[in-house]
């Protein structure tokens, strides 16, 4: 299944949530129907290292961006 065939779109948006998106993420990814959707994040221009966490997904999982 290409990007453009995911059947359902996840958008979320995170500012300064560095304590909570590595268990975001993680519940998301471990849902059974994850491979058949595409997972959009929205960073607010957070000043921790959230960027860091989202691009440790992004390298494992194609459907994040």
């Amino acid at each position: 299944m290409t990007k453009s065939d995911k059947l359902i779109s996840i958008i979320s948006t995170f500012h300064e949530g560095g304590g909570f998106l590595q268990g975001f993420l993680d519940n998301i990814v471990e849902q059974t129907i994850f491979d058949q959707c595409e997972l959009i994040l929205v960073d607010s221009a957070s000043q921790n290292k959230e960027r860091e966490v989202v691009e440790k997904y992004m390298k494992k999982y194609n459907n994040i961006v």
